[in-house]
């Protein structure tokens, strides 16, 4: 069978072990990217650029051209209309069988079966169903008691039941890289992306991992931890084959438990030593972790905070840790020369009105070597969005959008819009928090330096600027290491691959035109 992915900016680990498992089948698998270029809140957003430079008909055409036997979409809320239009464009030239799988999906299968242009949907873990899809399609069977799989039989809609999460996760192929790597060789230049586990010990009301701690009611199977022999065995491949400079490992929560732990650093500093990134939590950090760590290699430690209140941590999105804990674990970890980054939303209603002064204040307190702004979106089914909408601070047109997002921002505050310009300032005062004098920085606010700018973009470029002389100075001054999963040279390099592609792709069809 002749199975395509269709993927959106971003290398997909999810889509990664996906293709594995098919061809461990003897599938064939192919895939089709687009960079959506000017369309990245991370790096650089411009929806002039981004019609200019849109190559979804080119993707379209491919698929159509191909007709492979079926077409998978790993789908976020963020990349839903995206997918949606690509999906429903394939539909209209060839009816090519397409699969919706990913968190939305998971969070409202009800809601995405439902589109005439969606065949299946998966929810949950989906190595095995895909596989055993992919097999009923072969032979031409319906996919009844296929379990995590929705699909439509007779105008009906069917609804197998969710098979338990996958416990050995050492019983999946190694991520197949080579999916992204031949379409995007620039992904591999720098860092190597991977997992060592499933899942995460908390459940933060605004997360996925709240969604699927849903869906798996009492599983205390969650958080599944992959061997060290055979994390080993892929880094050790990785390394021979793609060279890469860093390894990020993107776990929600990397692995603690203590003997696993130190059997990892171990090893990981004799047998592979490249320097390497995690998430982790403030709860997690003490001095035994921190050493660990530090000790194997590590450079970074990306940790969530979301909000400098502690009130609000609690009460809103269920993060359990006090600015005492915050400030303690950052200052331990930079002893050990980690840098330490730090995630922050933009868009909780208590930093908009009156927490601005309080944010830059705990900031320079806690000096973390960088800072991640993130725009706070409401997701489906999650419990933050369900109890916003119980207290009316969500209105039912805006959950509709939430379940539904066709159209419409899923970053917003409940309550009330706030312009995103709004937003991007708080950004700026917050990078310049970090290394701006405080008189200064006061003196930017009062005459309202920055709000002069005409536009949001050349605003994220410039908060992006100074966050790029921090990480500089932290480099090349305090020559403490760091390895990020996103950078400014690694996006740079994209934009620089995919422009030249773009023209050249104009230049043939001139060519061929003419």
């Amino acid at each position: 069978m002749k199975i395509g992915f269709v993927a959106w900016r971003f290398e997909s680990l999810g889509l990664q072990y996906l293709s594995a498992c098919l061809k461990q089948r003897g599938h064939s698998v192919r895939l089709y990217f687009d960079p959506s270029l000017f369309y990245d809140d991370h790096f650089f957003f411009s929806k002039r650029l981004h019609k200019v430079f849109d190559v979804r008909d080119r993707i379209v055409q491919e698929i159509v051209d191909e007709a492979p036997d079926l077409l998978c979409f790993s789908v976020l809320a963020g990349n839903y209309a995206w997918a949606c239009q690509i999906a429903a464009d394939v539909k209209r030239q060839k009816n090519i069988p397409i699969i919706f799988g990913g968190i939305h999906p998971t969070s409202v299968p009800d809601v995405v079966i439902n589109k005439d242009f969606v065949d299946y949907v998966c929810v949950g873990e989906g190595e095995a169903p895909l596989a055993e899809l992919v097999s009923a399609l072969e032979r031409k069977v319906s996919p009844q008691g296929i379990a995590n799989i929705w699909f439509k039989e007779n105008g009906k809609v069917i609804s197998n039941p969710v098979r338990p999460l996958v416990q050995d996760l050492d019983s999946l192929p190694l991520p197949d890289k080579d999916l992204f790597y031949r379409e995007c060789p620039h992904i591999v230049n720098s860092v190597y992306v991977t997992m060592a586990s499933r899942g995460c010990y908390y459940s933060c009301a605004y997360c996925c991992n709240d969604v699927l701690a849903h869906l798996y009611p009492g599983c205390k199977g969650q958080v599944r931890v992959r061997s060290v022999d055979q994390l080993i065995k892929e880094l050790k491949i990785a390394r021979e084959k793609y060279n890469p400079r860093w390894i990020y490992f993107n776990d929600d929560i990397f692995p603690c438990t203590p003997l696993w732990l130190e059997e990892f650093c171990s090893r990981y500093k004799d047998e592979i030593g490249l320097p390497f990134g995690i998430n982790s939590h403030v709860r997690l950090i003490n001095q035994r972790y921190v050493s660990l760590i530090a000790r194997a290699g590590g450079a970074s430690v990306d940790m969530g905070i979301q909000s400098c209140d502690a009130n609000v941590r609690e009460k809103m999105l269920h993060r359990s840790m006090d600015n005492d804990q915050i400030e303690d674990a950052i200052k331990l970890l930079k002893s050990y020369r980690l840098y330490v980054y730090i995630d922050l939303m933009l868009g909780l209603s208590q930093e908009i009105d009156d927490g601005v002064d309080r944010t830059i204040s705990s900031l320079r307190r806690w000096r973390p070597d960088g800072i991640a702004t993130l725009f706070l979106s409401h997701f489906a089914e999650t419990t933050l969005t369900k109890k916003l909408f119980a207290d009316g601070r969500i209105s039912e047109e805006k959950m509709k959008v939430i379940r539904d997002p066709l159209s419409g921002s899923l970053s917003f505050v409940a309550g009330g819009d706030v312009s995103s310009k709004v937003l991007m300032l708080n950004a700026a005062y917050y990078q310049f928090a970090l290394f701006v004098p405080k008189g200064l920085l006061d003196f930017f606010r009062r005459c309202s330096v920055l709000k002069v700018m005409p536009q949001t973009v050349i605003l994220r470029v410039f908060v992006h600027f100074f966050g790029f002389i921090r990480r500089f100075y932290v480099s090349a001054v305090e020559k403490r290491k760091r390895c990020f999963r996103f950078s400014i040279q690694k996006e740079a390099l994209f934009y620089i691959t995919y422009l030249k592609r773009w023209l050249l792709g104009c230049f043939f069809r001139a060519k061929v035109s003419g």
